[in-house]
């Protein structure tokens, strides 16, 4: 165990069980000690055995602070390289091209925790963008204090002349300038990852932080003011797609302030009173996004030309007569408007009863006959086998995925062949 401002450190793995000791989580009234953002948010199953508290971890890893006491720091089961791939390929769907974060990958010996692995690729990232210069662009803007540039008619009567001020005039004026709307957001997110890397205790958190910092200076021309999320969830995709040859070098940072700012996989969250700042990587999420992303790139190859669609966008209706209940499957096949498959992913790694009857009610409610489990291959697992069939003739297959293999281009190809297959997808199906 470690320490990191006063609290305990617990070591686990994802998925893995990890005993507490009853006294570092109950406070002495009787009550239990735990931030209610960590209870409600699904970041641990919570049980009592033998005097213990025992936490399972669930899809979610990084430094995860339970108390102001206690804090559980959850290791992923597949390597960091692998996060950091499979991140990579869901932006794939943020401009149509695969992302370019593979030059920033690093080596297992190099950093072994999931929220370091943001800070050190956000700030080689920034890095590049502080060593090939800021992006400078024309930025309208009106001015009071100088005598240049479209005088503003309209501005200056309403402003000025109406109130009975002669001698003052608006100017409309476009100067070039690195505080632009791409540099900003990439000040911001930095800000924000400087926060959460000073509340970390390891000398790594510390080297993060000192990178950005002596990278900050670089934006001092940059408005410091915070952008919301939103914001930069809805213009990061057009500053991307907009991007000159020149300032390619701008799409991994831009990309990571993306996944942060949208929740998708990589969060920062604050916690607890003292609003501890800490990196969560969603690696369920995560994985799900990167199945339906190799789905989507091989939909006419090996999916007879089908329809990709994501059931928590699109979700179906369980019943009939009725849209009260709805669907959601991970990922579903669909040729002019009839359901033909479903694939459901699951990261975690053991498929239970209630994982199996879920995946027979999305058969049923899009009257699919075919349908897959796909999960990260383990040890000693076999490429793909069937679950088995029902009375009435639903197939449920079970198709893996190394993540961990030496080159992830024909294990993906291995991959999405396998679940063509056991789909049914063939020149004869359609």
């Amino acid at each position: 165990m470690d320490e990191l401002g006063g609290r305990t450190v617990y070591p686990c793995v994802e998925y893995d069980d990890i005993a507490v000791p009853i006294r570092d989580i109950v406070r002495p009234d009787g009550s239990v000690d735990v931030y209610p953002e960590v209870s409600g948010s699904g970041y641990f199953d919570i049980d009592y055995r033998r005097g213990m508290l025992v936490l399972r971890s669930k899809g979610f890893v990084g430094l995860i602070p339970i108390s102001d006491r206690i804090a559980i720091r959850v290791r992923p089961r597949a390597s960091i390289r692998s996060l950091l791939y499979m991140m990579e390929r869901m932006g794939r769907r943020l401009d149509g091209e695969t992302g370019r974060l593979r030059e920033y990958q690093i080596s297992e010996t190099e950093v072994t925790d999931p929220e370091f692995l943001y800070g050190h690729v956000f700030v080689a990232t920034l890095r590049k963008v502080a060593e090939r210069g800021l992006r400078k662009q024309y930025v309208r803007s009106e001015t009071e204090r100088s005598l240049r540039g479209r005088p503003l008619i309209h501005r200056t009567v309403g402003r000025f002349r109406a109130k009975g001020i002669r001698h003052q005039h608006v100017f409309e004026v476009h100067d070039l300038t690195a505080d632009n709307r791409a540099n900003r957001i990439l000040k911001a997110t930095a800000e924000r990852l400087l926060r959460s890397l000073l509340g970390g205790a390891r000398p790594e958190d510390a080297a993060a932080a000192r990178a950005i910092r002596e990278l900050l200076p670089r934006f001092a021309m940059v408005n410091g003011n915070a952008i919301l999320p939103g914001q930069i969830a809805r213009e990061v995709p057009r500053l991307i797609a907009a991007l000159p040859a020149s300032h390619e070098f701008y799409e991994p940072a831009l990309w990571l302030a993306y996944l942060v700012a949208t929740r998708r996989g990589v969060t920062i969250e604050a916690v607890g009173q003292a609003k501890f700042e800490s990196v969560i990587v969603n690696v369920a999420e995560v994985f799900e996004g990167y199945v339906r992303t190799l789905c989507q790139e091989y939909a006419i190859e090996m999916f007879g030309g089908c329809d990709v669609a994501d059931g928590n966008l699109m979700p179906v209706p369980l019943f009939t007569d009725n849209s009260r209940c709805h669907t959601k499957p991970d990922i579903y096949f669909a040729r002019r408007g009839t359901y033909v498959a479903i694939a459901d992913a699951k990261y975690k790694p053991k498929i239970g009863a209630e994982d199996r009857y879920e995946l027979l009610a999305f058969c049923e409610a899009q009257n699919v006959r075919k349908a897959a489990f796909v999960s990260p291959r383990q040890q000693g697992q076999q490429d793909s086998w069937m679950e088995g069939m029902t009375l009435s003739g639903r197939e449920i297959h079970h198709v893996t995925i190394d993540l961990n293999a030496d080159d992830p281009d024909v294990e993906e190809r291995r991959f999405v062949g396998n679940l063509s297959r056991v789909l049914g997808f063939s020149a004869s199906a359609f």
